[in-house]
């Protein structure tokens, strides 16, 4: 039996995949309706081409993209926490490799 054909609709959506950096971009764009993960589809004003962005990089509504947001500044945080950690244990013990394979 065939799959019926997901309805397209053109929706306001709020775009996350770079929000850690920019913030949210609302958008207007396009997606298929019922597609178990649905790409957005969108154009930048002036552009020739379009943009698509993963089911999980885009919300249907403003609070739905903030909590994504929130998440993402979480897990940016302790990535940097982390990585903040690791240079402070190199302070006062700073390595250095030999790679002169044993050349004078």
């Amino acid at each position: 039996m065939k799959k019926a054909i997901a309805e397209e609709k053109i929706v306001t959506a709020y775009v996350t995949r770079f929000a850690v950096a920019a913030g949210v971009v609302r958008v207007r764009g396009r997606y298929r309706e019922g597609d178990e993960k649905p790409m957005l589809s969108y154009r930048h004003p002036g552009a020739s081409y379009d943009i698509y962005i993963a089911h999980k990089d885009w919300h249907l509504t403003e609070e739905a993209a903030r909590a994504d947001v929130e998440k993402r500044l979480k897990r940016k945080l302790e990535s940097l926490a982390k990585q903040v950690a690791t240079l402070e244990k190199m302070l006062g013990s700073i390595p250095v490799i030999d790679q002169t394979g044993g050349h004078p």
